[in-house]
């Protein structure tokens, strides 16, 4: 064998050529018998990380939604430039109804304020909201209403009292609980969404249908209100008054 080794070259050379063939092989094999090395392992027994596994183990095992963190600045800067350009909307309404005459800049330079407060309640409301879902790891109506007291409290500093801090901040905050509590739209609680809405559409008509036999009681038959045996009552009615034999359909 070292005959072999010294006619292809050095010993050496051979041997590290072989070491990194066999390298890809050798780590593979090592790891599959091993299993992962200590640092690969340590992120998976980390405290912190544990707990989060578990706990999702066990919410996802009873059947509740895991709650998934939101960017709460990218929230607050959406939020703001939305509310933002509404504060900026009724700046101009304001700028064109003033009696004075006043360029097109008096939108930011005579009644700037306005779309600065819109700004900020729009911020400031959906960052709280946001960061307090982050921080509680859910999503319920408890976060609109802190987000609705920050909202408000930036409506009270205009006033520079804390009486109306508070009292704006206790304000919004209940008008933003009670409407996310109360299901978040003016149409009510959300419908399901795993329940096909044609299935829902037809559950909902079987419910509220009226029996055949009552709408014929009231109106009678035709105009696409038929009862069963139609055809039938309908031909004897022509053979008795005319004396014309209808063919029954097959």
């Amino acid at each position: 064998m070292g005959r072999s080794l010294a006619t292809h070259g050095s010993p050496a050379a051979d041997h590290s050529i072989r070491a990194r063939s066999h390298q890809p092989v050798r780590s593979i094999a090592l790891q599959l018998l091993t299993g992962p090395s200590t640092s690969q392992w340590q992120h998976l027994y980390e405290p912190s990380s544990l707990f989060v596994d578990i706990s999702q183990y066990i919410m996802a095992s009873e059947g509740k939604a895991v709650y998934q963190p939101k960017d709460a600045i990218s929230a607050s800067v959406r939020s703001t430039m939305i509310v933002g350009g509404a504060g900026l909307f009724l700046s101009a309404v304001q700028n064109s109804l003033t009696r004075q005459n006043v360029t097109g800049w008096g939108v930011v330079t005579r009644t700037g304020g306005t779309i600065a407060a819109f700004a900020a309640i729009g911020g400031g409301y959906e960052f709280a909201r946001v960061a307090a879902a982050n921080l509680r790891e859910k999503d319920d109506a408890w976060n609109p209403t802190i987000g609705g007291f920050v909202g408000g409290s930036i409506v009270g500093l205009r006033y520079r009292s804390f009486p109306a801090v508070l009292g704006f901040g206790a304000l919004l905050a209940i008008i933003q609980g009670t409407f996310d509590y109360t299901g978040g739209k003016m149409t009510g609680f959300a419908r399901d969404g795993e329940v096909d809405e044609y299935e829902r559409t037809e559950q909902v008509r079987r419910n509220k249908r009226r029996p055949i036999e009552e709408t014929i009681q009231e109106l009678g038959e035709g105009r696409g209100i038929y009862g069963p045996g139609y055809q039938e009552r309908r031909a004897e009615r022509l053979k008795k008054r005319y004396g014309i034999d209808i063919p029954q359909p097959a």
